[in-house]
């Protein structure tokens, strides 16, 4: 039997209440919606995550478990995606009977769009990428490889020993907690979702930028000696002045083609100096992403760190953020991991870069492809960016 695939770095994203990834693919074409069915329904069976269901134990653990069918849902849609989304993301994923995905098929006259809408702990952005051209390839009736679910914790968490005043805080907070032997279910994860949505709902709009716009801002970022994804970091940081600092998600995927989540992230804060040019402001946050690219240990730490907690200890902090529950215990915690205390006004931006997916196939073409992130209860601002046939998207998400 093979050993439980445990829920550990990720744990936070088990209780967010918002936290979903969603993609809008564009096809032209001639496509019957049960064919597009069928292709999403095969590529579901292809991935170990969508024919899975999480467990979630009295004690707190939480694992996924494979199923004989998968929980996903497919729909055939004739309203706008956006309409689709702005009702969906209201409505909790059935993450105990395997719900990790909705896709959406909303079918045109000679186009069809894909609005696929992926719990977190379904994957990163990559690894909803990755599910997508599952479904573009049995569209095509091209073979699909069955892929495990590959989560960092089995050889990434363990090999990495975080500093001592980590640990002593860690210990000190797991102690705390265990004290009060208390335990959670889906019962809480609804009401979490039910109380944030009566009071928050998202904002969000899409900037495109393509032909000679996007050469020029390449160019600029060439001639500085930087990447296009730190130029895109300090122009977007500079619009909004109110935040003293931006988180950046990190693939770890090296060569990993599973649908998981394989990402860490890093903050960047007091880069700025009024002082000085766009240009060299620009070139210190390039320094700065890549010098903590560099370590080792700032890659790991964040995802340890959550790993180290008590499960029940991160359910219960999620809680405490959306008013559901409240203790000394996990009031402090929420301020140190950033969803209270006046430490939550963050900004994250998501650079996914050239998505390079297969555009042309036998009877239909891939013309867009459009990523929102995903929003999380430590941050006010989320913008996504992707690159996909000539056209970058930027989508500037705010939770009110």
């Amino acid at each position: 039997m093979s050993a439980k695939k445990y829920i550990r770095s990720e744990r936070t994203n088990l209780f967010e209440p918002n936290v979903y990834i969603t993609m809008v693919v564009e096809l032209e074409g001639t496509i019957e919606p049960k064919e597009m069915e069928t292709a999403v329904q095969k590529a579901y069976e292809a991935n170990e995550v969508t024919m899975s269901k999480i467990v979630l134990e009295e004690t707190g653990m939480a694992w996924y478990e494979k199923q004989d069918r998968s929980g996903c849902k497919i729909h055939t849609d004739k309203r706008s995606w956006k309409e689709i989304l702005n009702e969906n993301e209201k409505i909790p994923f059935r993450l105990d009977i395997g719900e990790f995905v909705r896709t959406f098929i909303l079918p045109g006259e000679r186009t069809t769009t894909l609005l696929v809408m992926a719990h977190h702990l379904t994957g990163d952005g990559k690894g909803i990428v990755i599910l997508i051209e599952d479904m573009l390839k049995s569209l095509n009736k091209d073979f699909l490889e069955y892929k495990e679910l590959e989560l960092l914790d089995e050889n990434f968490l363990n090999q990495y020993r975080m500093p001592l005043s980590a640990r002593l805080l860690i210990n000190s907070y797991n102690r705390k907690w265990s004290r009060t032997r208390l335990h959670f279910g889906w019962e809480d994860y609804r009401k979490i979702h039910k109380n944030y949505w009566e009071k928050h709902k998202s904002d969000f709009s899409i900037r495109t930028v393509e032909g000679e716009e996007l050469s020029n801002i390449k160019q600029k970022a060439h001639s500085m000696g930087i990447t296009m994804n730190s130029y895109l970091v300090a122009k977007l940081h500079n619009e909004y002045p109110e935040y003293d600092g931006v988180g950046i998600p990190i693939s770890l995927r090296a060569n990993s083609r599973s649908v998981s989540n394989q990402t860490s992230g890093i903050r960047i804060v007091n880069y700025r100096n009024e002082q000085q040019s766009f240009e060299e402001n620009a070139k210190r946050v390039h320094s700065m992403i890549y010098k903590k690219l560099a370590s080792e240990k700032t890659r790991r730490f964040t995802l340890a760190f959550v790993a180290a907690l008590h499960p029940g200890l991160i359910d219960a902090t999620l809680l405490q953020t959306h008013h559901c529950f409240e203790s000394a215990v996990t009031k402090r915690m929420a301020a140190i991991i950033g969803y209270q205390g006046g430490n939550n006004k963050k900004l994250g931006i998501t650079n996914l870069g050239n998505i390079d997916i297969k555009q042309e196939y036998s009877f239909f073409q891939v013309t867009d492809l459009l990523f929102l992130p995903p929003k999380v209860s430590y941050s006010e601002t989320i913008i996504g960016i992707s690159t996909f046939a000539g056209k970058m998207h930027c989508s500037v998400i705010q939770c009110e």
